[in-house]
């Protein structure tokens, strides 16, 4: 859930500005309610397919109970890191179109590098810390510890992920500024 959430906001952020031209020439407003628009499409239909887990979980008898309370904060990190790369990748390729060829790829290399369908003990244990450098590692391994182990997540990995989203976002909005007299002209 949590990798489909990151990869739709991504993908759908990376030509979010490309596919919009027409609206960023003719109207005056914030451009930066794209990537919001994107991000909270992806929530709503993440939030409806958590429902259905959920559901399923009830129904097998492995419900995470209590612990469901944190989930909205996973998915609020997940929606601010997606949001972070994909207003990133969305800025740069309006400037340079092959990103949008190349971002894809580079997502579903990703999610192979990212336990989500093996557990990570599947890996021998002499790799186990190059996966720290995988932001989307900790936000997987949370959603893996609450839904399906019913342990607490790694705070410290969350902690991680959440700075890289802020330093993103500020990143995103140095971009955007720097580049928002020829944004529209490239386009």
């Amino acid at each position: 859930m949590c990798w489909s959430l990151f990869a739709d906001i991504v993908n759908r952020s990376l030509n979010v500005f490309v596919s919009n031209a027409h609206l960023l020439k003719k109207m005056a407003f914030p451009v930066t309610c794209l990537p919001l628009m994107v991000g909270g499409a992806a929530l709503l239909n993440n939030s409806l397919l958590l429902l259905a887990v959920l559901l399923m979980l009830g129904l097998l008898g492995h419900f995470p109970g209590i612990a469901i309370l944190v989930l909205p904060g996973f998915m609020v990190i997940t929606v601010l890191l997606g949001i972070g790369l994909g207003f990133v990748l969305g800025i740069l390729n309006v400037f340079i179109r092959d990103i949008s060829q190349i971002v894809p790829i580079v997502l579903q290399l990703s999610f192979w590098l990212t336990p989500v369908v093996y557990p990570l003990d599947a890996i021998p244990q002499s790799y186990h810390w190059l996966f720290n450098f995988n932001p989307m590692f900790h936000v997987v391994q949370a959603y893996h510890s609450v839904l399906v182990f019913h342990h607490p997540p790694d705070w410290g990995g969350l902690l991680f992920v959440l700075l890289l989203s802020v330093a993103l976002l500020a990143l995103a909005a140095t971009l955007y500024r720097r580049a928002k007299p020829e944004l529209v002209d490239m386009l």
